[in-house]
């Protein structure tokens, strides 16, 4: 059984040479200007989603594995957790290759992706590091060597999580936890549409009233929120088209305009969103597809000139006006003149409280600068 676990898993020679192969395609890929075209460096760049899921599982689960074995480091599971820890090491060189192979696309926010490239490379340098201190361990038997291996380690795995979390930024944006979030500022509720396109039209002239067009717009950009922002937001930019702006959205991608104001038929927006759910060009992509509803939606929004007021960017959803409000006073009482002591009044009057006496400056600022 030993023998055959062995077989399996790489040993420290195969690793070795792994990473410095690794490293020198690395520093090729990080110091070229782009990568060619070629079919299969695209074939492998689109493997990085799932290689980095092997470089994940192995990592941390060689850290928590660890953990079993805080108070006895010559413990059974030793040999697995350096083969589990020695194949994470590989998975990670080569989901750093992979992504570094996609990240050529140029689909995505160059800012969000450095953050995401250099915790990669970072973590998985420290991976390599973790696996050869640990083998240093155990074949010379320097066990002042074991704290430096589990920090290294818990980095490891820690660094894992960092970049993941970076990872699933640029593929389902940056808001893809927050947004869940009622206190969240990106919250968005989940989307459950009132908008009744059948009443709008029986009101609808020939030309759409301010709030109309307010109303019909609010209700295009919750349909690009919720199904288009992951690919073509402000993290992820696929095929250069962003549909969170008005001059983004116009402007178009890098094949052109998407939409032609008063003409559905021509515009490549509409004619994607149609396309049946498996086809390359569908979007939403991965097999989702719009309602009927919305699909009607944007249709009749493009047929009325693709209406979209200035000024709205900053917010999706319409915002209460922040009117300055005067609240009506309490009756006079005494000589009470200024409004927080009538309100203060009131209160005490209603809770039969009496009014305590004045008290000295001194004593007023040391109250109000206690800490409670």
């Amino acid at each position: 059984m030993k023998n055959s676990f062995k077989s399996i898993f790489p040993g420290r020679k195969t690793v070795i040479v792994i990473s410095i192969v690794g490293a020198i395609f690395l520093l090729q890929l990080m110091f070229s200007g782009s990568t060619s075209n070629f079919w299969f460096w695209r074939f492998l760049g689109r493997l990085h989603p799932l290689v980095i899921h092997f470089s994940v599982g192995f990592l941390l689960l060689a850290a928590v594995l660890e953990l079993f074995t805080m108070k006895n480091f010559s413990s059974s599971l030793r040999p697995g957790i350096k083969m589990v820890l020695a194949a994470g090491v590989v998975a990670a060189v080569f989901s750093v290759l992979f992504g570094l192979l996609l990240s050529k696309e140029g689909d995505y926010e160059q800012g969000l992706i450095g953050i995401h490239k250099w915790i990669g490379i970072a973590t998985t340098f420290l991976g390599v590091c973790t696996w050869l201190v640990l083998t240093r361990i155990l074949r010379k038997n320097q066990v002042n060597l074991v704290k430096l291996y589990r920090g290294i380690l818990f980095f490891s795995a820690i660094g894992v999580a960092v970049a993941g979390h970076f990872g699933a930024s640029l593929t389902h944006g940056g808001d893809y936890l927050s947004a869940t979030l009622p206190w969240s500022p990106g919250y968005i509720e989940a989307r459950s549409s009132n908008f009744d396109l059948v009443s709008f039209k029986k009101e609808d002239t020939a030309q759409l009233t301010k709030k109309q067009v307010g109303e019909l717009n609010v209700e295009v950009r919750a349909i690009f929120a919720h199904s288009c922002y992951k690919c073509h937001g402000p993290e992820k930019i696929k095929g250069d088209l962003r549909l969170d702006r008005k001059d983004m959205i116009f402007k178009g991608g890098k094949d052109g305009p998407v939409i032609v104001p008063g003409n559905p038929g021509e515009s490549e927006l509409f004619r994607r969103v149609n396309l049946p759910s498996g086809h390359d060009d569908a979007m939403p992509s991965e097999g989702k597809k719009l309602s009927d509803n919305d699909i009607a939606i944007l249709n009749f929004w493009i047929e009325k000139g693709a209406p979209w007021p200035e000024g709205v960017e900053k917010s999706l959803y319409r915002v209460a006006e922040m009117a300055p409000r005067n609240p009506p006073l309490p009756p006079a009482s005494g000589n009470l003149t200024n409004p927080i002591d009538k309100w203060t009044n009131q209160y005490f009057e209603k809770n039969k409280i009496k009014w305590p006496k004045v008290v000295d400056d001194r004593t007023f600022l040391r109250r109000v600068t206690l800490d409670i």
